[in-house]
């Protein structure tokens, strides 16, 4: 294949990259969206453990969702990078416990 042609190829591929970064933003709008749906899942889940008297605090059930997700995981990303990020969402969770 000359330069030129492969060129062409490049720039019309390009022209997705207005699409795909329109379809990123309304991926981070839809995990904005649950993570705010999460936390207020979270403080209803506060609300009722405190009117029973448990320990909101229940770091067997962290590890059993991240065990969960893990055993879900299917990339593209390393289970590595994923995990800090939920280990980061039940970090901001218990701050709601505060």
């Amino acid at each position: 294949m000359n330069a030129a042609r492969q060129d062409v190829g490049h720039v019309g591929q390009m022209e997705q990259l207005p699409a795909l970064r329109a379809r990123i933003d309304e991926l981070d709008l839809g995990i904005l969206q649950l993570i705010d749906e999460r936390g207020r899942t979270v403080q209803q889940i506060l609300a009722l453990k405190r009117s029973a008297g448990v320990p909101v605090l229940d770091e067997a059930r962290e590890q059993q969702v991240l065990d969960r997700l893990r055993s879900m995981h299917g990339g593209p990303h390393a289970w590595s990078g994923v995990e800090r990020i939920f280990r980061l969402l039940l970090e901001i969770s218990r701050g709601l416990a505060r």
